[in-house]
């Protein structure tokens, strides 16, 4: 691999939702999802988008890149409705109210290995969000970019399988990607798994690391997600 389709994806708000938590405040995770990600990639597409299609690589960073600046928490109101005499009906308790976290001028670099998604990315076909419908996102640039595979380097702000030797960092039980192939049914979680939200500046090892030839800094590297197995190991 020597070349990979670079997105540079921009946003006023962002809601990465963490699975299991529904209650209270809904939580925003520190980064998107690799669903999150083809999902968004499938949006721009017009189309269900799988793992065997495209490797993904990203960095993420919000609030301007400081720390804990620019995450906020959004008041909504729910609406709720019962089913009375075959007739849907306001519920008679009225509304509630939700709250979500949020991150405010999210900042996405993309890249994906796969050539047939540039022009997807320079004309999508759907709206692009980060999350939730309201979180409208732009695509600003969409390049290619010469690469060499390193051993080790320094990444971005990114998502990595569970455990990363020396480098400490939140940890998430995510799905791989969501099987929607059924039709009638709800989607299929696959390949849930421990993943690792690795800060960035972190110096990592990986046989998955990827230079930017044009960049300037030697030693920052992509990391390029390698999709594990049917049976959830690399």
């Amino acid at each position: 691999m020597d070349k990979l389709i670079h997105a540079t994806i921009r946003g006023i708000t962002a809601t990465f939702r963490i699975p299991l938590v529904v209650s209270g405040t809904s939580l925003c995770a520190p980064v998107p999802s690799y669903p999150t990600l083809l999902g968004f990639i499938g949006c721009c597409a017009g189309r269900e988008v799988y793992p065997d299609e495209v490797r993904i690589g990203f960095e993420y960073c919000f609030g301007g890149g400081a720390t804990g600046a620019g995450l906020g928490v959004d008041m909504e109101t729910t609406h709720r409705f019962e089913l009375k005499n075959d007739r849907l009906r306001p519920h008679p308790k009225g509304t509630s109210m939700r709250f979500y976290e949020f991150h405010a001028y999210p900042v996405l670099e993309l890249y994906l290995d796969n050539p047939d998604f540039f022009d997807v990315l320079r004309q999508p076909a759907g709206i692009p969000t980060f999350g939730r419908s309201q979180d409208l996102a732009w695509i600003e640039n969409v390049k290619t970019v010469d690469v060499e595979q390193k051993p080790s380097g320094t990444v971005g702000t990114t998502l990595m399988p569970f455990p990363q030797e020396d480098v400490g960092g939140r940890m998430l039980r995510l799905p791989e990607f969501f099987d929607n192939t059924q039709t009638g049914l709800t989607r299929n979680p696959v390949n849930i798994r421990l993943f690792q939200v690795v800060s960035a500046g972190s110096t990592i090892e990986n046989p998955n690391l990827y230079r930017i030839k044009t960049d300037k800094d030697t030693n920052h590297v992509i990391y390029l997600h390698e999709w594990a197995g049917i049976d959830g190991e690399e």
